[in-house]
């Protein structure tokens, strides 16, 4: 190995930023879309869905496959992914337009490393963050506070919010950009979105933080109606929607909705229930047949595929889109800032209701 002609002719050495772009792009948010037991039991948590078999993850038994460790780990590989990516535009100068272009693109990359970082914390709450990616020479890296995390992710986000606006009619990424193609005004309304999100994670422990973020987040505007940060899958394995994913490809039936979200639809009639599920028949009476939507008793440890709802068609088809943040997400947290009595136009009614209306119409 220490031979100097000992060079793999088929490695890349100079891998341009727009290449490291689209991967990690992708890498980061399959992670976050991911529904596999062995990588992001995030759906369990929220009791969304359960497991027919290997129910480990859904009885919050994490230790057995090491799921923590790897959502950790490829974290912080994209993170030195988005890393890589600045070193090598950082210097790039020429027109004022291309400086405005290759700034918009810095801040796009600091916007995608914001989400990855707040997930991180979400989950773990301490984590590395300015000693963080150093490398073999930094092996050991502080874990820093979370509230410290969270309050520079916020001057993060203001920062790119500020800079999108400026270089407003000068472009990004373009085509090495998988979820808005280099639109900038796009990107600026998911940095928006996600300035609230973020700032009403501290709605109970900091309620004047979370209403100046919010307020910042309104001014800036975020997703309008009809408006998504969505990954549009390419329908070819392996860039394909995660249900898909996890059944198709691999013929088995692991997962089904739980009985925690169907239950509560049925019982408020949700007219969105045949767009998520199927229905399973329930009757024990030969020739008799008895249509119902039952999901897996969350936390059972064996459960027939056969005997439960399944996801909808629509769900399963390859390239479904993966969804980070919506409008109706944006009217959630309005109508959630509304009923703590936050400043916010409208009442808490009118935003949920909004909510709910785009969400139906999704």
């Amino acid at each position: 190995c220490e031979l100097p002609d000992n060079v793999d002719p088929k490695a890349a050495t100079d891998v341009p930023a727009e290449t490291i772009v689209a991967n990690a792009l992708r890498n980061s948010l399959n992670l976050i879309d991911n529904m596999s037991q062995n990588s992001n039991i995030s759906r369990m948590m929220c009791q969304y869905i359960g497991m027919t078999q290997y129910t480990d993850p859904s009885r919050y038994v994490f230790d057995v496959r090491q799921i923590p460790d790897g959502y950790w780990n490829t974290s912080y590989l994209v993170l030195n992914d988005f890393k890589e990516i600045k070193a090598l535009i950082q210097d790039l100068t020429g027109s004022e337009s291309f400086n405005r272009m290759n700034a918009n693109r810095m801040a796009i990359v600091d916007i995608l490393e914001v989400l990855v970082y707040h997930n991180l914390v979400d989950l773990f709450g301490n984590v590395p963050y300015t000693e963080a990616l150093g490398g073999f020479d930094g092996k050991t890296p502080a874990y820093d506070d979370q509230v410290a995390i969270y309050d520079d992710l916020q001057v993060r986000l203001t920062s790119a919010i500020a800079t999108l606006n400026a270089g407003m009619d000068d472009g990004s990424w373009g085509a090495e950009d998988l979820v808005y193609q280099g639109d900038v005004a796009m990107w600026k309304k998911f940095a928006a979105t996600l300035k609230a999100r973020l700032g009403m994670r501290l709605a109970d422990v900091n309620p004047s933080k979370a209403q100046s973020e919010l307020t910042a987040a309104i001014n800036a505007g975020m997703l309008e109606a009809g408006e998504a940060m969505q990954l549009p899958w390419t329908a070819v394995t392996p860039h394909t929607n995660t249900i898909y994913a996890q059944f198709v490809p691999t013929a088995r039936n692991d997962y089904g909705p739980a009985n925690t979200i169907i239950d509560m639809m049925v019982e408020l009639d949700d007219a969105r229930l045949p767009a998520f599920f199927t229905q399973t028949d329930t009757s024990t009476e030969v020739g008799v047949e008895k249509w119902a939507y039952v999901g897996i008793e969350y936390g059972a440890t064996t459960v027939a595929y056969n005997s439960i709802s399944h996801f909808s068609d629509a769900m399963f088809e390859p390239d479904f889109p993966a969804t980070f943040a919506c409008h109706a997400e944006v009217r959630f947290i309005l109508a959630e800032a509304a009923a703590r009595g936050f400043s916010v136009d409208g009442s808490a009614q009118e935003h949920y209701e909004a909510g709910l209306a785009e969400s139906h119409a999704f």
